[in-house]
């Protein structure tokens, strides 16, 4: 590792046991001039009221409290529309990025990207399960600009979620400015920066009540425990085509729009469970002619049980079917990228 590890536990400020590692949390101190050890100092006897599983500055980690134990970092809502009750303290662990003035810096963003890789390895986390301590719970955590809470600037934490998949750290942490009609950029390559981005955004219906859109892999669209009844996907490049399989019926027609207020062509379903999706991606000519074609990857989850492989496009073969579901299973979650 590039960076010092140190484990200084606190002896207060933790609940013994968790539900299960399945999400990574991302906060900054906030404060001046702060350490890792400094912090875990702060936390090691004294009763806080709250903690974090790490703490991170240019040099070192220090963990304060164990992986199998639970820290006090999202336990409280401030707005609405988040992700509050699916990451909770007891099913996440939390990384807080120490900061100047609340500026990361650049060393402190690398060691928490390497140590966010290491742990997402160890315990089998996608990258859409690293989320902000604002996504969780409405709070401006990570809060300097560049980092996307409250509506700002996202430009670091976009690079952030590219580095903890790519393997390489971007070095250039200057949050993006537009300045007329020109601006600039932190990501460190100039071929992704050059290259279109095809991004899905897709959104579902479930238990009456339309859920907040989501873009690729940063999350998945639905709710646990609560069967989808309709699907609406759209692209920012190229065009899909999508149909859903309800529950104890049929195929209902494709359609090609991303409307949720367009009950005919805006999105697919009829208000029904839904059991399985199909899902066609057409690439641009001028992108496939460059960069090659593209597939839509998606993939479901029914009630009560992990999900199902990977589906591209609508291939048969290898095990796949046409199509992400199961006849005769209500789904809860689907997630859709490019391939």
């Amino acid at each position: 590792m590039a960076y010092n590890f140190i484990q200084n536990f606190t002896t207060v400020n933790f609940s013994k046991g968790n539900l299960g590692r399945k999400w990574i949390v991302i906060h900054y101190t906030g404060g001046k001039n702060d350490t890792a050890m400094a912090n875990s100092n702060y936390f090691k006897n004294a009763n806080r009221g709250a903690s974090a599983h790490y703490f991170v500055d240019e040099t070192t980690v220090v963990q304060v409290v164990k992986d199998e134990d639970t820290s006090w970092a999202v336990g409280r809502n401030y707005g609405s529309n988040n992700l509050f009750g699916k990451c909770t303290n007891s099913n996440s662990i939390s990384i807080e990025m120490c900061s100047t003035d609340g500026k990361i810096a650049t060393a402190t963003y690398k060691n928490t990207v390497e140590l966010t890789k290491s742990l997402m390895k160890k315990y089998g986390i996608d990258a859409s399960r690293v989320v902000r301590h604002w996504d969780v719970c409405s709070k401006c955590c990570p809060g300097w600009n560049g980092w996307g809470a409250a509506g700002c600037d996202a430009s670091i934490w976009n690079q952030f979620k590219k580095d903890i998949v790519s393997g390489t750290v971007a070095t250039i942490l200057t949050p993006s400015k537009t300045t007329n009609s020109q601006s600039s950029s932190s990501s460190s390559s100039s071929t992704s920066a050059s290259k279109p981005t095809i991004t899905f955004k897709y959104k579902v219906r479930a238990g009456g009540k339309w859920y907040p859109e989501v873009c690729n892999l940063a999350d998945y669209a639905g709710v646990r425990g609560k069967a989808i009844t309709d699907v609406a996907i759209g692209v920012t490049q190229g065009s899909v085509k999508y149909r859903v399989h309800v529950k104890g019926g049929s195929w209902l027609p494709y359609v090609t729009g991303y409307n949720t207020s367009d009950g005919n062509n805006g999105y697919a379903g009829n208000g029904r469970e839904i059991d399985a999706i199909e899902v066609y991606y057409n690439t641009p000519s001028a992108y496939a002619n460059k960069y090659g074609y593209k597939k839509a990857k998606y993939r479901v989850a029914v009630i009560g049980k992990d999900y199902y492989s990977w589906q591209y496009d609508n291939e048969k073969g290898n095990g796949m079917d046409g199509y992400a579901g199961a006849f005769g299973r209500s789904m809860d979650r689907f997630q859709i990228c490019p391939n």
